[in-house]
């Protein structure tokens, strides 16, 4: 939580030395945003393990409002992963 919190508002972006990023980028991601959702991420999986279900269900919720599929907050509320118990 704690990691999350600190960072959930830093701007992030790519620092490289002359060849260690290809020239053709495929695609061009924002990081400040990526950055955004990992710390809500973090938060909602620091609040999972103090018990605090209701603030973890809203930062997991908000991740999946910016992205639908990611991955493990698609999974925490899911019935099997018994994690939420929803």
């Amino acid at each position: 939580m704690d990691y999350g919190e600190t960072h959930l508002f830093d701007t992030m972006r790519i620092d490289y030395f002359a060849v260690s990023l290809p020239e053709l980028q495929l695609f061009e991601e924002n990081l400040t945003a990526r950055n955004r959702l990992h710390c809500h991420f973090l938060i909602g999986l620091g609040c999972l393990g103090r018990g605090l279900t209701d603030r973890a269900e809203q930062e997991l919720a908000c991740v999946l409002q910016s992205d639908p599929a990611h991955t493990g907050a698609v999974w925490m509320p899911h019935p099997e992963s018994r994690v939420l118990g929803l």
